[in-house]
């Protein structure tokens, strides 16, 4: 078993959401509303913030 920092799992546990977004849309046939993309994409963008400051304190330069 492997030890993974608390950003990182905050960061899988953000694409939840979007997931089960995307198969109520996929499978469901549900619509996509203006309120559900907005949550999508500041979703998205929580998971780049995360993980450029996850990447800033481990000091590796692969993502900028």
């Amino acid at each position: 078993m492997t030890v993974v920092r608390a950003a990182t799992a905050s960061a899988i546990m953000l694409i939840e959401p979007v997931g089960a977004a995307v198969l109520a849309v996929t499978l469901l046939g549900e619509q996509l509303t203006a309120a559900t993309l907005a949550g999508t994409v500041l979703l998205l963008c929580a998971m780049v913030f995360l993980a450029r400051a996850e990447s800033r304190l481990a000091g590796d330069t692969a993502v900028s």
